[in-house]
Protein backbone atom coordinates (compact mmCIF):
# COMPACT_ATOMS: atom_id res chain seq x y z
CA UNK A 1 0.00 0.00 0.00
CA UNK A 2 1.30 3.45 -0.84
CA UNK A 3 1.98 5.94 1.53
CA UNK A 4 2.21 9.92 0.81
CA UNK A 5 1.25 11.43 3.69
CA UNK A 6 2.09 13.71 6.17
CA UNK A 7 2.32 12.80 9.74
CA UNK A 8 1.37 14.56 12.82
CA UNK A 9 2.40 13.36 16.78
CA UNK A 10 -0.61 12.82 18.69
CA UNK A 11 -0.45 12.56 22.17
CA UNK A 12 -4.60 11.96 22.69
CA UNK A 13 -3.67 7.90 21.66
CA UNK A 14 -1.03 6.51 23.85
CA UNK A 15 -0.02 3.22 21.34
CA UNK A 16 0.04 5.59 18.70
CA UNK A 17 3.09 7.82 17.85
CA UNK A 18 1.68 9.57 15.20
CA UNK A 19 -0.97 9.25 12.37
CA UNK A 20 -2.05 10.86 8.88
CA UNK A 21 -2.89 14.07 9.69
CA UNK A 22 -6.04 13.80 8.25
CA UNK A 23 -7.06 11.05 10.74
CA UNK A 24 -9.50 11.94 13.16
CA UNK A 25 -8.67 10.75 16.69
CA UNK A 26 -12.37 10.01 18.13
CA UNK A 27 -13.97 8.40 21.37
CA UNK A 28 -15.18 4.80 20.17
CA UNK A 29 -18.77 5.49 21.74
CA UNK A 30 -19.17 8.56 19.02
CA UNK A 31 -18.40 5.42 16.26
CA UNK A 32 -20.63 2.81 18.37
CA UNK A 33 -23.45 2.01 19.66
CA UNK A 34 -24.22 -0.61 22.22
CA UNK A 35 -26.49 -3.04 21.72
CA UNK A 36 -28.28 -4.43 24.89
CA UNK A 37 -31.41 -6.03 23.96
CA UNK A 38 -32.06 -9.08 25.76
CA UNK A 39 -33.68 -11.89 23.91
CA UNK A 40 -33.62 -15.91 24.78
CA UNK A 41 -31.29 -18.28 22.69
CA UNK A 42 -34.82 -20.07 21.88
CA UNK A 43 -35.55 -17.14 19.11
CA UNK A 44 -32.25 -16.38 18.58
CA UNK A 45 -29.98 -19.26 18.32
CA UNK A 46 -26.41 -19.34 20.66
CA UNK A 47 -22.98 -17.95 19.25
CA UNK A 48 -19.94 -17.75 21.31
CA UNK A 49 -16.98 -15.29 21.49
CA UNK A 50 -14.04 -16.48 20.43
CA UNK A 51 -10.31 -15.49 19.99
CA UNK A 52 -10.95 -16.67 16.25
CA UNK A 53 -14.22 -14.54 16.28
CA UNK A 54 -17.92 -14.96 16.48
CA UNK A 55 -19.02 -18.75 15.95
CA UNK A 56 -22.13 -20.47 16.03
CA UNK A 57 -22.10 -22.02 19.81
CA UNK A 58 -20.88 -26.06 20.06
CA UNK A 59 -23.42 -28.60 21.18
CA UNK A 60 -21.08 -29.81 23.80
CA UNK A 61 -20.54 -25.99 24.99
CA UNK A 62 -21.05 -25.23 28.65
CA UNK A 63 -24.65 -23.69 28.65
CA UNK A 64 -26.19 -22.13 31.33
CA UNK A 65 -30.12 -22.11 32.45
CA UNK A 66 -30.33 -18.34 31.98
CA UNK A 67 -31.13 -19.19 27.89
CA UNK A 68 -33.53 -16.16 28.53
CA UNK A 69 -31.37 -13.60 29.37
CA UNK A 70 -28.50 -13.19 26.54
CA UNK A 71 -27.64 -10.71 24.94
CA UNK A 72 -28.81 -9.86 21.06
CA UNK A 73 -26.18 -9.51 18.42
CA UNK A 74 -26.66 -8.92 14.57
CA UNK A 75 -24.96 -9.33 11.45
CA UNK A 76 -22.34 -6.93 10.92
CA UNK A 77 -22.21 -6.12 15.24
CA UNK A 78 -18.56 -6.54 16.61
CA UNK A 79 -18.85 -8.18 20.33
CA UNK A 80 -16.14 -8.26 22.41
CA UNK A 81 -15.49 -10.49 25.83
CA UNK A 82 -15.50 -8.09 28.63
CA UNK A 83 -13.22 -10.14 30.82
CA UNK A 84 -9.66 -10.10 31.17
CA UNK A 85 -9.14 -14.08 31.04
CA UNK A 86 -10.55 -14.09 27.64
CA UNK A 87 -8.38 -11.28 25.79
CA UNK A 88 -8.70 -11.09 22.11
CA UNK A 89 -12.00 -13.18 22.35
CA UNK A 90 -13.64 -10.61 19.67
CA UNK A 91 -14.85 -10.21 16.13
CA UNK A 92 -17.50 -9.27 13.83
CA UNK A 93 -20.53 -11.54 13.53
CA UNK A 94 -21.76 -12.84 10.12
CA UNK A 95 -24.68 -14.26 12.01
CA UNK A 96 -27.64 -13.21 13.54
CA UNK A 97 -27.97 -14.61 17.34
CA UNK A 98 -27.56 -14.50 21.12
CA UNK A 99 -24.46 -13.92 23.17
CA UNK A 100 -23.44 -13.80 27.03
CA UNK A 101 -24.26 -11.22 28.77
CA UNK A 102 -20.36 -11.24 29.82
CA UNK A 103 -20.01 -9.80 26.16
CA UNK A 104 -20.34 -6.38 25.21
CA UNK A 105 -22.24 -5.98 21.44
CA UNK A 106 -21.41 -2.55 19.45
CA UNK A 107 -23.26 -1.71 16.70
CA UNK A 108 -21.10 0.57 13.83
CA UNK A 109 -22.74 3.79 12.93
CA UNK A 110 -20.07 5.48 11.69
CA UNK A 111 -17.36 3.10 11.12
CA UNK A 112 -16.77 0.27 8.40
CA UNK A 113 -16.94 -2.63 10.11
CA UNK A 114 -14.45 -4.73 8.18
CA UNK A 115 -12.29 -1.76 9.25
CA UNK A 116 -13.63 -2.03 12.87
CA UNK A 117 -13.03 -5.40 12.80
CA UNK A 118 -8.72 -5.01 12.13
CA UNK A 119 -8.82 -2.04 14.57
CA UNK A 120 -10.74 -3.53 17.45
CA UNK A 121 -8.69 -6.82 17.48
CA UNK A 122 -5.10 -5.55 16.86
CA UNK A 123 -2.67 -6.18 19.31
CA UNK A 124 -2.30 -2.47 21.02
CA UNK A 125 -5.97 -2.24 21.44
CA UNK A 126 -6.36 -5.39 23.08
CA UNK A 127 -3.89 -4.05 25.86
CA UNK A 128 -5.43 -0.98 25.61
CA UNK A 129 -9.02 -2.21 26.47
CA UNK A 130 -7.28 -3.87 29.02
CA UNK A 131 -6.10 -1.17 30.83
CA UNK A 132 -9.08 0.62 30.77
CA UNK A 133 -10.87 -2.17 32.65
CA UNK A 134 -10.90 -2.48 36.29
CA UNK A 135 -11.39 -5.63 39.16
CA UNK A 136 -10.05 -6.61 42.82
CA UNK A 137 -7.87 -9.28 40.82
CA UNK A 138 -6.45 -10.17 37.83
CA UNK A 139 -8.83 -13.19 36.68
CA UNK A 140 -11.83 -11.03 37.67
CA UNK A 141 -10.82 -7.93 35.69
CA UNK A 142 -13.43 -6.50 33.61
CA UNK A 143 -13.87 -3.75 31.23
CA UNK A 144 -17.46 -2.49 31.17
CA UNK A 145 -19.13 -0.50 27.88
CA UNK A 146 -19.13 2.60 29.97
CA UNK A 147 -15.19 2.99 30.47
CA UNK A 148 -14.81 1.33 26.69
CA UNK A 149 -16.81 4.16 25.10
CA UNK A 150 -14.29 6.32 26.09
CA UNK A 151 -11.12 4.93 24.48
CA UNK A 152 -9.51 6.99 22.12
CA UNK A 153 -9.77 5.17 18.48
CA UNK A 154 -8.12 6.41 15.09
CA UNK A 155 -10.80 7.31 12.25
CA UNK A 156 -9.41 7.48 8.57
CA UNK A 157 -11.54 8.75 6.35
CA UNK A 158 -14.35 5.59 5.26
CA UNK A 159 -13.15 5.67 1.32
CA UNK A 160 -9.47 4.78 3.16
CA UNK A 161 -11.44 2.35 6.15
CA UNK A 162 -12.23 0.01 2.85
CA UNK A 163 -8.78 0.45 1.22
CA UNK A 164 -6.62 -0.49 4.39
CA UNK A 165 -9.98 -3.46 5.00
CA UNK A 166 -9.26 -4.52 1.52
CA UNK A 167 -5.49 -4.25 1.70
CA UNK A 168 -5.45 -6.60 4.97
CA UNK A 169 -7.86 -9.15 3.98
CA UNK A 170 -5.51 -10.16 1.05
CA UNK A 171 -2.25 -10.07 3.16
CA UNK A 172 -4.15 -12.05 5.80
CA UNK A 173 -5.62 -14.37 2.92
CA UNK A 174 -1.65 -14.79 1.62
CA UNK A 175 -1.22 -15.65 5.64
CA UNK A 176 -3.58 -18.57 5.62
CA UNK A 177 -2.13 -20.06 2.74
CA UNK A 178 1.05 -19.86 2.76
CA UNK A 179 0.46 -21.39 6.61
CA UNK A 180 -2.17 -24.17 5.00
CA UNK A 181 0.66 -25.19 2.56
CA UNK A 182 2.78 -25.21 5.53
CA UNK A 183 0.94 -27.26 7.24
CA UNK A 184 0.36 -30.02 4.78
CA UNK A 185 4.21 -29.93 4.58
CA UNK A 186 4.90 -31.08 7.90
CA UNK A 187 2.29 -33.38 8.29
CA UNK A 188 3.40 -34.87 4.81
CA UNK A 189 7.02 -34.97 6.69
CA UNK A 190 5.79 -36.72 9.73
CA UNK A 191 3.95 -39.56 8.03
CA UNK A 192 7.17 -39.94 6.09
CA UNK A 193 9.26 -39.98 9.40
CA UNK A 194 6.64 -42.55 10.80
CA UNK A 195 7.55 -44.62 7.74
CA UNK A 196 11.20 -44.57 8.51
CA UNK A 197 10.87 -45.41 11.66
CA UNK A 198 8.56 -48.46 11.07
CA UNK A 199 10.86 -49.70 8.42
CA UNK A 200 13.76 -49.30 11.33
CA UNK A 201 11.91 -50.94 14.53
CA UNK A 202 11.40 -53.96 12.02
CA UNK A 203 14.66 -54.68 11.29
CA UNK A 204 16.85 -57.38 13.05
CA UNK A 205 19.41 -55.34 14.57
CA UNK A 206 16.93 -53.73 17.23
CA UNK A 207 17.41 -54.11 20.59
CA UNK A 208 14.31 -53.40 22.94
CA UNK A 209 15.41 -51.78 26.70
CA UNK A 210 13.36 -50.06 28.94
CA UNK A 211 12.71 -46.41 28.72
CA UNK A 212 14.45 -45.62 32.06
CA UNK A 213 17.49 -47.46 31.04
CA UNK A 214 18.03 -45.03 27.58
CA UNK A 215 16.24 -41.84 28.83
CA UNK A 216 16.81 -39.88 32.34
CA UNK A 217 13.30 -37.96 33.39
CA UNK A 218 15.00 -34.42 33.79
CA UNK A 219 14.12 -31.79 36.33
CA UNK A 220 16.04 -28.43 36.11
CA UNK A 221 14.25 -25.82 38.65
CA UNK A 222 14.12 -22.18 37.50
CA UNK A 223 15.30 -19.40 39.79
CA UNK A 224 12.03 -18.14 40.11
CA UNK A 225 12.42 -14.01 40.76
CA UNK A 226 9.18 -12.29 41.06
CA UNK A 227 10.48 -9.55 38.30
CA UNK A 228 12.04 -12.40 36.31
CA UNK A 229 10.99 -12.50 32.79
CA UNK A 230 10.07 -16.42 31.43
CA UNK A 231 9.20 -18.22 28.44
CA UNK A 232 6.52 -20.48 28.83
CA UNK A 233 6.11 -23.29 26.12
CA UNK A 234 3.02 -25.37 25.31
CA UNK A 235 3.21 -28.26 22.88
CA UNK A 236 1.00 -28.64 19.17
CA UNK A 237 -0.86 -32.12 18.66
CA UNK A 238 0.37 -34.45 15.96
CA UNK A 239 4.17 -33.83 16.36
CA UNK A 240 3.99 -30.31 14.94
CA UNK A 241 6.26 -28.92 17.39
CA UNK A 242 7.01 -26.39 20.14
CA UNK A 243 5.05 -22.98 20.56
CA UNK A 244 6.24 -19.93 22.93
CA UNK A 245 3.70 -18.48 25.02
CA UNK A 246 4.36 -14.49 26.09
CA UNK A 247 6.76 -13.71 28.31
CA UNK A 248 5.82 -13.98 31.80
CA UNK A 249 7.07 -12.43 35.16
CA UNK A 250 7.71 -14.97 37.46
CA UNK A 251 5.31 -13.55 40.05
CA UNK A 252 2.76 -13.75 37.35
CA UNK A 253 4.01 -17.61 36.77
CA UNK A 254 0.90 -19.05 39.04
CA UNK A 255 1.08 -22.14 41.20
CA UNK A 256 2.56 -24.81 38.87
CA UNK A 257 6.06 -25.77 38.93
CA UNK A 258 8.58 -25.03 35.88
CA UNK A 259 11.58 -26.54 34.80
CA UNK A 260 14.30 -25.36 32.47
CA UNK A 261 14.49 -26.64 28.67
CA UNK A 262 17.41 -27.64 26.92
CA UNK A 263 18.09 -28.25 22.53
CA UNK A 264 17.34 -32.06 22.44
CA UNK A 265 15.13 -32.43 25.59
CA UNK A 266 12.29 -34.85 24.18
CA UNK A 267 8.85 -32.90 26.37
CA UNK A 268 5.48 -34.69 26.61
CA UNK A 269 2.25 -33.20 27.07
CA UNK A 270 1.01 -35.34 30.36
CA UNK A 271 -2.63 -35.13 29.39
CA UNK A 272 -2.37 -35.33 25.40
CA UNK A 273 0.73 -37.33 24.18
CA UNK A 274 -1.63 -39.67 23.06
CA UNK A 275 -2.84 -37.32 20.72
CA UNK A 276 0.76 -36.91 19.14
CA UNK A 277 1.61 -33.50 22.07
CA UNK A 278 5.27 -34.58 21.77
CA UNK A 279 8.37 -32.53 20.78
CA UNK A 280 11.65 -32.18 20.23
CA UNK A 281 13.16 -29.29 21.72
CA UNK A 282 15.56 -26.97 19.50
CA UNK A 283 18.41 -24.18 20.09
CA UNK A 284 15.47 -21.98 19.56
CA UNK A 285 13.78 -23.44 22.73
CA UNK A 286 16.85 -23.52 24.85
CA UNK A 287 16.54 -21.35 28.10
CA UNK A 288 12.30 -21.48 27.85
CA UNK A 289 10.32 -23.18 30.32
CA UNK A 290 8.07 -26.11 31.13
CA UNK A 291 5.52 -26.49 33.61
CA UNK A 292 5.13 -30.36 35.76
CA UNK A 293 2.22 -30.96 33.08
CA UNK A 294 5.12 -31.36 30.73
CA UNK A 295 7.66 -34.17 31.63
CA UNK A 296 10.69 -33.81 30.01
CA UNK A 297 13.25 -36.19 28.65
CA UNK A 298 17.19 -36.34 28.51
CA UNK A 299 18.41 -39.64 26.32
CA UNK A 300 21.58 -41.31 26.76
CA UNK A 301 23.24 -40.91 23.31
CA UNK A 302 24.95 -44.34 24.24
CA UNK A 303 21.71 -45.88 23.29
CA UNK A 304 19.08 -43.52 21.82
CA UNK A 305 19.11 -40.41 20.10
CA UNK A 306 16.52 -37.10 20.66
CA UNK A 307 15.64 -37.54 16.88
CA UNK A 308 14.67 -40.92 17.19
CA UNK A 309 12.89 -41.11 20.52
CA UNK A 310 10.77 -38.29 19.18
CA UNK A 311 9.92 -40.26 16.20
CA UNK A 312 9.04 -43.24 18.76
CA UNK A 313 6.57 -41.28 20.72
CA UNK A 314 4.85 -40.14 17.29
CA UNK A 315 4.70 -43.50 16.47
CA UNK A 316 2.04 -44.15 19.67
CA UNK A 317 3.28 -47.20 20.59
CA UNK A 318 4.19 -46.25 24.25
CA UNK A 319 0.38 -45.17 24.43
Amino acid sequence: MKNNHSYINTSKIDWLNKIPNHWKEVRLGSVFNERKEKVSDKDFSPLSVTKNGVVPQLDNAAKSNDGDNRKLVLSGDFAINSRSDRKGSSGLSIYDGSVSLINIVLKPIDIVPIFSQYLLKSYFFKEEYYRYGRGIVEDLWTTRYSEMKNMIIPIPPKPEQIAIANFLDYKTEKIDRFIKNKRQLLLHKIERRKSITTQIINSNTVKYLRLSVITNLIERPINRKDNSSFIPIGLYNRGRGIFHKPKTLGKDLGDSTFFKINKGDVILSGQFAWEGSVALAKQSDEGCIASHRYPILECNQKFILPEFLFSLFLMGIFF
